[in-house]
């Protein structure tokens, strides 16, 4: 999950020179080899679900509905693919 997170934080900035371009894709292959493993995908997936719910049961105990509502509306998300646009020469949409 840590690898995840560098990796979202170098595609940030990774427009701003070569060589940020080369550690962001060093770190997509780090985390495609780690993701083949499907049992380890398994794995974060139900750790993020259980951290979810614990959440949930500490703001329910708190009286926090809103925060409740906010995480129940993340967990039963359901997957959309990304939409993505052609960029012409001058790499504008």
């Amino acid at each position: 999950m840590q690898k995840i997170q560098q990796k979202r934080q170098l595609k940030l900035v990774k427009e701003n020179s070569a060589t940020a371009k080369a550690e962001y894709r060093r770190k997509c292959n780090e985390v495609n080899a780690a993701v083949s493993n499907a049992a380890a995908v398994r794995q974060d997936k139900n750790e993020w679900v259980d951290e979810q719910c614990r959440d949930i049961e500490k703001h329910h105990a708190e009286h926090r509905t809103r925060e409740i509502c906010k995480l129940v509306q993340v967990l039963k998300r359901k997957w959309q693919p990304r939409t993505s646009a052609i960029k012409d020469k001058k790499g504008k949409h």
